[in-house]
C-alpha cells in the first residue's frame, strides 16, 4: 500500500469515502484523529473473514485532491493515537509489527491520561520548567521556564531573572512533555 490522490465529493463522510475506496472491506468502526483515519475492518471474502485488523491512513488535501497514505497495522505505522474503542475491536494477530503498534497506542493513551490529570494542577499563574530549553528563534532565544496564562496553551516565557520575556503558545502537546512544577521565582531587579 502506498499513497493515492483522488477526487472526493464535497460532503462525503470518511466512512463513505473509505467504503468506496475498499469495497471488499467491512468497516466495524472508523474515526479521524489529527489527520489520520483509524479503522477496524475485516475482509469477508478474505482468507480469514473473522480477522479484524486496523487501517491507519494519514489523509490530507492538496489543490483539490484528497490524498490517502494507505497502510495497515502490520506496516508499523508511526501514528499511535488510535482510539481504544477501535483497538478493542481488533482480533489477535501473529504480526510482530501490529502487536508492537497496538502496544504503543495503548501506552500513548495511558500516558496521555496521566498527563491530562497532571496538567489539571496547572492553573493561571503556575510556573513550569522544561528539562531542556525550547528555542524561539534568533530574536528571542531559548527559555525553559514558563508561567501559565490560564488560557489554552498560552504561557509567558520567563527570563533568568524571573521577568516576563515573551508570550508563547506551547501547543497542545505541552501536557505530554516532561516538566516540573516550580514555585514562583522571586523577581530580581536587574
Amino acid at each position: 500500500m502506498g499513497s493515492i490522490g483522488t477526487y472526493r465529493e464535497k460532503g462525503t463522510t470518511d466512512l463513505a469515502f473509505f467504503q468506496d475506496l475498499y469495497p471488499g472491506f467491512k468497516f466495524h468502526a472508523l474515526t479521524r484523529v489529527s489527520g489520520v483515519v483509524y479503522a477496524a475492518c475485516s475482509k469477508p471474502e478474505g482468507a480469514d473473514p473473522d480477522e479484524v485488523f486496523a487501517l491507519v491512513c494519514p489523509v490530507s488535501s492538496y489543490r483539490g485532491e484528497f490524498i490517502v497514505k494507505e497502510q495497515d497495522e502490520t506496516m508499523g505505522p508511526y501514528d499511535i493515537r488510535c482510539p481504544v474503542r477501535i483497538l478493542d475491536l481488533l482480533t489477535e494477530t501473529d504480526s510482530e509489527y501490529a502487536n508492537e503498534w497496538r502496544a504503543k497506542c495503548r501506552a500513548y493513551h495511558v500516558a496521555s491520561k496521566a498527563a491530562r490529570e497532571r496538567a489539571r494542577r496547572i492553573v493561571a499563574g503556575s510556573i513550569i520548567r522544561l528539562p531542556e530549553p525550547a528555542y524561539f528563534g534568533e530574536k528571542h532565544g531559548r527559555f525553559d521556564t514558563f508561567r501559565y496564562s490560564g488560557q489554552g496553551n498560552g504561557f509567558t516565557a520567563l527570563d533568568a531573572n524571573g521577568l516576563p520575556a515573551l508570550f508563547v503558545n506551547l501547543g497542545g502537546g505541552w501536557k505530554l512533555r516532561d516538566y516540573e512544577e516550580v514555585q514562583p521565582i522571586p523577581v530580581k531587579n536587574p
